[in-house]
């Protein structure tokens, strides 16, 4: 079965929301976008099933969270903006914090399989990630996706969700800055950049900057220029030790640095040109 990279489908989906002046049409044709590539996944899997019990796994622990949690994330973002321009400023406040601390409780009642997931544990595998066991572990469903017997494994939904809902708590810092910060020099507000590439290249960046050695004279630490990072962006770059396994384990571990000096190069002989 052919799927789609999560470093494509962040390419789509930017593509996607950047060519819609309306947030909630664009917010709505993510959904839409990620439901199709889920149904398209479904199809294939229905006429073809699975290779071996591993592609299975790969599949619901790996392949299809790509596209879930991105639906799940963008349909609690269109739940949120529908509330949102409905309340006072006051209740939005309250209702950010709330959210927050709702997905702080959800973390912490399945702080096992949190665990298990970002210390990269597979011993459990065949339980979360197969059909099999869907009806003997019970996990919550997320009600922005329905359950399917023939496309759920017992813990798929539960991984999108907390995929989904590291996505949303960023999203919800920068609602609480007011999606602005202080322009000192100017003394105007301005907008908050939005971060739409991965988490992955934005912690690798991170990585880049702490021993290139740029900040303190390279005698700042990583968790201090995470939190420059998080600050900057408002992006939640949440166990980033963990998530630095991820490109350094790569083929290319230097990919979206390269990547960045790849464009750069371009825009200056475009200059030249």
């Amino acid at each position: 079965m052919e799927t789609i990279t999560e470093q494509d489908l962040e390419y789509e989906l930017r593509k996607i929301i950047q060519s819609q002046n309306d947030r909630a049409k664009a917010v709505n044709d993510a959904i839409i976008y990620c439901r199709n590539i889920l149904e398209s996944y479904r199809s294939n899997l229905i006429q073809n099933g699975f290779e071996d019990e591993s592609s299975e796994i790969q599949f619901f622990k790996e392949e299809k969270q790509v596209p879930l949690s991105y639906l799940i994330y963008y349909s609690m973002v269109q739940s949120f903006e529908l509330k949102f321009g409905l309340v006072n400023i006051e209740l939005v406040k309250v209702d950010l914090q709330n959210h927050i601390s709702d997905i702080n409780r959800f973390r912490t009642e399945h702080q096992s399989f949190v665990q298990y997931m970002n210390l990269d544990q597979n011993y459990l595998d065949r339980y979360y990630f197969t059909r099999e066991f869907q009806n003997t572990i019970i996990f919550p469903k997320t009600e922005f996706y329905p359950l399917d017997q023939d496309f759920n494994s017992a813990c798929d939904l539960l991984l999108g969700k907390l995929n989904a809902y590291s996505k949303f708590h960023s999203y919800l810092i920068n609602r609480a800055k007011g999606d602005f910060i202080w322009n000192k020099g100017a003394g105007q507000p301005i907008r908050l950049l939005e971060w739409t590439a991965s988490k992955v290249s934005l912690t690798e960046l991170a990585f880049a900057l702490k021993h290139a050695g740029v900040f303190n004279y390279g005698k700042a630490s990583i968790n201090e220029i995470v939190q420059w990072v998080e600050n900057a962006t408002g992006f939640d770059l949440g166990d980033y030790h963990h998530t630095s396994l991820r490109f350094r384990n790569r083929s290319n571990p230097t990919k979206f640095l390269d990547e960045l000096k790849g464009k750069l190069l371009i825009w200056i002989h475009s200059l030249d040109a």
